[in-house]
């Protein structure tokens, strides 16, 4: 399923984001980046269209949430399952 490929590389990128570039703080992961779709997309080897796909998919999923423009990772832990849900399949 590409939408699941899609989805795990596109969390595993922002895990990767956030431990390079994130704050830690009481309310989630804040990543340090402004980027556009295109600029998140080149770095996740995604189409825009997809990026703005999965950003809106994880919003909806309360996974990640804007903050100023920036990305704020809400649920890590929910994150990592998504990240790690092709090595169960």
């Amino acid at each position: 399923d590409q939408t699941l490929d899609m989805r795990t590389r596109f969390a595993r990128g922002l895990l990767r984001l956030a431990d390079r570039l994130g704050t830690r703080r009481k309310d989630g992961i804040y990543l340090d980046l402004a980027a556009t779709q295109e600029d998140l997309g080149n770095h996740l080897g995604l189409a825009r269209a997809n990026v703005s796909r999965q950003l809106g998919e994880l919003r909806a999923l309360k996974v990640i949430r804007n903050d100023a423009g920036r990305i704020v990772i809400a649920d890590e832990s929910r994150l990592v399952e998504l990240a790690e849900a092709a090595s169960d399949a």
